[in-house]
């Protein structure tokens, strides 16, 4: 089994998929940034409108950085608003994302390791 990728079930009969572990770097304007793929951690049930906390895969958000959730579905479900911690720590601090808060725009699952969402981690600097 690779180690470098998330594999990706969409359903029987349909081809798993393969998302990248590892870090996209991009720029913006000049400013180097990372783009992270959000994982679900955990199946979670949905109906019509709820909105619900969901588990994901940690990621760690370096000091001094704001993180920019993707507008773009990327979710059958519906759509992830933002990430968040158990504690929030302050913007000058090392901190990590475990959950999502995600809206469903129709009845069924979020699964275990499935894609829900991309998040872009920008570092600022504080004037």
């Amino acid at each position: 089994m690779r180690e470098d990728v998330w594999i990706i079930r969409r359903g029987k009969g349909v081809k798993p998929i393969e998302i990248r572990k590892d870090i996209l770097r991009i720029k913006i304007a000049g400013v180097e940034a990372n783009i992270h793929s959000v994982i679900s951690d955990e199946n979670k049930e949905f109906k019509t409108g709820e909105v619900k906390r969901v588990k994901i895969k940690k990621i760690k958000i370096p000091e001094s950085s704001i993180i920019l959730p993707c507008s773009y579905s990327r979710h059958r479900l519906g759509h992830m608003l933002a990430v968040s911690e158990e504690i929030v720590t302050p913007i000058e601090f090392e901190r990590s994302v475990d959950h999502v808060l995600f809206v469903a725009s129709g009845d069924g699952q979020i699964k275990q390791n499935e894609l829900v969402g991309v998040i872009t981690i920008l570092p600022i600097e504080i004037l």
